[in-house]
């Protein structure tokens, strides 16, 4: 079998294909030298090439050389686009070594599912996956893994912060519960399906409040600040019902409202509030007063 001459070692950047398995030489050869020749290492890449021999070095006839395998082998047209962006390239490849390190086929299944789309198909979906594949890897590596396995489910169905809110409801049932945690982060049970269903269907107040602190002042007139209920003395509140307190100048919401099945339903429900709200201010009812700095005791008022 033909060996690497000195002049490409050199042009490998230090990276010997002797230190590959034997079965594995040749197609290590063919993808560097397409890679290459196609412009995705080389030339005027210099921090995107170095960074891929960097991993590369680390083939030691052994284990890593499987995971090798699979970090060349995610490197298709789809994803050609991870070699424009130094920052993003050496992301993944930190990541992924990170993972290897611990266990072999722990890198082995991230450069899979990277490779098959399963950590999105653009810089910001990948960038997000990774982010919160590191955060859970210094909760447990196996609860990582399972959110690696499982971030692909939740693609184009939920935001990254939806997904962030999805996988801290993993971390909560992995502390109840290590198998139905890790179930829950793959996607496996339905317990995870109906979560995802609640988030598609939910609206949350810090998405809306710029728009009802606009209505407001435009039916108003007045600079009406809109607010977390949970600010206030909850426990009363919660067993009068009440999911809306209007005073002089705050509109107090829920964070988040799941009434009904769709989205702008319960996005509408927040307006609705706003506007009865600002027809109560406008026509100078009790919230007009309730709070305001003049009436600060019984006697004032």
């Amino acid at each position: 079998m033909p060996q690497a001459s000195d002049s490409s070692e050199r042009r490998y950047h230090g990276f010997s294909l002797k230190s590959v398995c034997w079965g594995y030489r040749d197609l290590f050869r063919q993808t560097i030298e397409r890679l290459f020749a196609e412009g995705l290492i080389g030339g005027e890449k210099r921090e995107v090439t170095e960074q891929f021999f960097s991993l590369l070095k680390e083939a030691d006839q052994s284990c890593y050389d499987h995971v090798l395998k699979r970090f060349l082998g995610a490197i298709h047209p789809g994803t050609h686009w991870i070699f424009d962006l130094p920052g993003s390239f050496g992301d993944i490849v930190e990541t992924g070594h990170l993972l290897a390190t611990a266990k072999p086929h722990y890198g082995v299944t991230f450069f899979e599912v990277l490779g098959n789309g399963g950590l999105g198909n653009t810089p910001e979906q990948v960038r997000h996956a990774l982010e919160l594949t590191r955060r859970l890897w210094a909760i447990d590596h196996d609860l990582a893994l399972a959110m690696v396995r499982g971030y692909q489910r939740l693609l184009g169905r939920l935001a990254p912060r939806e997904i962030d809110l999805y996988a801290e409801a993993g971390i909560r049932s992995f502390a109840r519960n290590r198998k139905a945690g890790l179930a829950f982060l793959e996607g496996t049970v339905e317990s995870a399906e109906t979560y995802v269903l609640s988030l598609t269907r939910e609206a949350r107040l810090q998405d809306v409040s710029p728009l009802l602190a606009s209505l407001l002042k435009s039916l108003t007139g007045s600079e009406i600040a809109v607010e977390n209920l949970s600010q206030l003395d909850a426990d009363d509140l919660i067993e009068r019902g009440a999911n809306c307190v209007c005073l002089y100048r705050w509109l107090y919401l829920p964070d988040r409202v799941r009434r009904y099945e769709d989205r702008e339903q319960n996005r509408a429900w927040y307006k609705l509030a706003a506007i009865v709200a600002a027809g109560c201010l406008a026509e100078d009812s009790f919230c007009r007063i309730h709070g305001h700095p003049q009436f600060a005791t019984l006697a004032d008022l």
